[in-house]
């Protein structure tokens, strides 16, 4: 909203300071949409941070993997679902579990996420060490898809992770009639047997993975 000519003068005198190779900041145009001014603010809190002479003086956002929404002044930029969750999927392609698990924890704060959402988000968890909060997720996902496999399995994992061999066993008994012949989800379920006691049906269990996996160590 500054004058033309104020306008000008500021961006000479900022020129001015960085020895006149400074691009142009925001063009002084009323009829640029919001995402187009948006995408500008941040492209100039970039610059600025990354050739200002004195930028070491001042936190800098995009030295560390810091989440930008956690900033008040760039937190606008985020408000929408479709991109903090581009922002997740991209933290969790990069491996960056705490900030994939951070960003899909602010967006569960404020919307729901689908089936797809929660799978990833619950393995983000498991690979946190965060096995108690990765079980709600996997449990919603189950909710939403009841003999999604790939779900039952991690589902399974994180019950006997936190000691709840019974709930544990539960889901690999499913498991077994849905793949009967699995060596992971054979062996899960032996050690549930064994667990809880029943040892003659867990000797059952590694007879028969045994017979189908002679090669491999139960």
């Amino acid at each position: 909203h500054l004058p033309n000519s104020k306008w000008s003068e500021m961006t000479e005198n900022i020129k001015t300071q960085l020895g006149g190779d400074f691009p142009d900041a925001l063009p002084h145009d009323s009829s640029l949409n919001r995402k187009e001014i948006q995408r500008h603010y941040l492209q100039d809190c970039y610059r600025y941070f990354m050739l200002f002479p004195n930028q070491q003086k001042k936190q800098h956002p995009f030295q560390n993997d810091l989440l930008l929404f956690h900033y008040p002044l760039l937190a606008p930029f985020f408000k929408d679902k479709d991109t903090l969750l581009k922002v997740a999927y991209f933290c969790y392609k990069q491996k960056k579990w705490s900030q994939a698990a951070d960003t899909y924890d602010f967006i569960n704060q404020k919307y729901t996420l689908s089936q797809e959402s929660l799978q990833i988000y619950g393995y983000i968890l498991q690979k946190t060490g965060n096995h108690s909060a990765a079980l709600l997720c996997y449990e919603k996902a189950s909710l939403i898809q009841p003999d999604e496999t790939w779900t039952m399995k991690r589902l399974g994992l994180c019950y006997l992770k936190t000691g709840q061999y019974a709930k544990a066993l539960n889901a690999y008994s499913r498991l077994i009639h849905l793949l009967p012949d699995d060596n992971k989800v054979l062996q899960h379920y032996g050690e549930c047997l064994i667990l809880l006691g029943k040892y003659e049906k867990a000797l059952e269990i590694f007879y028969k993975l045994e017979y189908l996996y002679p090669h491999k160590p139960s």
